[in-house]
């Protein structure tokens, strides 16, 4: 698996332009709205960094890499869980990418900058966690179709939520105490409470994710 990682490293190498081209736009971010910006910089860094996990896939496909790497003493289910932590490991980059430069901006209130930072990074972990079954199954092209589906799907279903959700306070009191409660006891929570949530949602998504994948992989014939 070590070999794994540092053809993944080294394909991150080469990508280096996109990661300039990220922290380009952040820094044009920062300088224009300052640590105002922090919820988009640190999702759309975070997103970015995870997305060269699901182009080395795409490249292990388009240069027959896969099919080799299958030929070799590495097992599918070694390859899976390498893209897996890769995937971690892009994500965690393009957080701290992101958020270090937010805290120094904004260093009175780095812990509440830190704690928004932590819910975006699980967000972020989850949305990657989607992606990846997809990538594996459908590759390229295809691959890329679906994933924008799993976008419209989520987006969707946010907006019936919110209308929904809307419609539902407006006809229960009961529903709109509970929630306020709920609501600000949230709001009480302290960063460890969050990241211990998050890290539970990670956990449990990785998890899911992981089998699904490891299902695709092992029917997939090279």
């Amino acid at each position: 698996m070590r070999g794994l990682l540092v053809k993944d490293f080294i394909f991150m190498k080469k990508n280096k332009k996109m990661v300039i081209m990220l922290l380009a736009i952040e820094i044009i971010f920062l300088a224009m709205q300052g640590a105002e910006s922090a919820p988009f910089i640190i999702g759309y860094m975070t997103m970015g960094c995870g997305m060269l996990v699901l182009s080395s896939i795409t490249t292990d496909e388009y240069t027959k890499s896969m099919a080799f790497l299958m030929a070799l003493p590495i097992s599918r289910k070694e390859y899976v869980l390498e893209k897996y932590i890769f995937s971690v490991i892009c994500n965690l980059f393009g957080f701290l990418l992101a958020t270090i430069p937010c805290c120094i901006m904004k260093p009175a209130q780095a812990g509440e900058v830190l704690g928004l930072a932590m819910v975006i990074l699980a967000v972020m972990l989850l949305v990657q966690m989607a992606m990846l079954p997809a990538q594996l199954k459908y590759g390229g092209e295809r691959g890329r179709i679906v994933l924008m589906g799993i976008f419209v799907c989520v987006i969707l279903a946010v907006t019936l939520f919110k209308k929904g959700g809307s419609i539902l306070l407006a006809r229960h009191e009961g529903l709109q105490l509970w929630l306020g409660r709920m609501l600000n006891g949230m709001a009480g929570m302290d960063n460890r409470a969050f990241a211990a949530g998050a890290a539970v949602l990670c956990i449990a998504g990785f998890g899911i994710s992981y089998a699904i994948s490891r299902g695709i992989m092992e029917k997939k014939e090279f």
